[in-house]
């Protein structure tokens, strides 16, 4: 062999001896996984009751979902069962869930609401006057938070101040009612209440989910009794009189049972 060939010969050996470690460290370097994890948020809370006065509702953040529409999706609904004479009762579309009737206590129930549907809160042994009625939709999220306030002036200078008189109204007060009671007199309806203000009022005599008897009326401030004639068809048996009192534009519904 030629003093040449081997020349590149120990080249070619000390460049195999310098690749081949760093390609097997390469090799068995360990692989590193990155893990995400994610939190759902939790269901909006609906608070349901049924009460021994023949009161039974259904309310979230904004009040009573009576005749509203509320957002499509999973809610918590926490159910407050107070009387072993009535039970609560949720169903509509998808949803199909209630309270044993001489029970009483509190239960938790997890129900989806889909978009579209109509559902229905009641009691079983007095379903034709004790009920309320909701749907689920598309409905506009609330408004952007406020953005941040403006950032503060730099020291120095010269600062004036413009000093404004602002006169603030008191808040009205809200409507108050008391002493809501209901009466049969001689063919006629007896509606008597108190109210803090004046305010307007319509009472309804239902059977079942049927008007038969209405009428609007003013009320002022104290004390007020009101009287609805009963038409003739009238029938003996369990109605409900409903008294809806109006002011600056929220209403407040009280139900009574009574029997002709």
């Amino acid at each position: 062999m030629s003093h040449l060939a081997r020349l590149l010969l120990l080249a070619l050996l000390a460049l195999l001896a310098w690749v081949i470690p760093g390609a097997v460290q390469a090799r068995r370097a360990p692989v590193q996984l990155v893990s995400a994890s994610t939190s759902a948020a939790p269901n909006p809370v609906l608070k349901a009751f049924v009460e021994p006065g023949y009161d039974i509702g259904i309310r979230d953040q904004v009040g009573d979902l009576r005749g509203r529409t509320i957002a499509a999706g999973t809610y918590t609904v926490e159910v407050y069962d107070y009387s072993t004479i009535h039970n609560f009762e949720l169903k509509g579309d998808g949803v199909d869930v209630e309270t044993d009737e001489e029970w009483t206590g509190r239960a938790t129930w997890t129900v989806t609401f889909r978009s579209g549907g109509e559902y229905e809160f009641e009691c079983d042994p007095h379903h034709d006057f004790m009920y309320g009625e909701f749907r689920a939709g598309n409905v506009a999220p609330p408004p952007p938070p406020p953005g941040p306030p403006p950032p503060p002036r730099p020291a120095g200078g010269t600062l004036r101040a413009t000093v404004f008189t602002v006169t603030a109204r008191a808040p009205k007060p809200p409507l108050e009612v008391s002493s809501l009671a209901v009466s049969k007199v001689r063919g006629q309806i007896v509606v008597r209440m108190r109210v803090s203000k004046a305010a307007s009022a319509q009472i309804r005599v239902l059977r079942k989910s049927r008007a038969l008897a209405s009428v609007r009326a003013a009320l002022k401030t104290g004390s007020n009794v009101k009287r609805l004639r009963l038409p003739a068809r009238a029938r003996r048996g369990l109605h409900r009189v409903q008294v809806t009192i109006s002011d600056a534009g929220k209403r407040q519904v009280f139900t009574r049972a009574i029997r002709l």
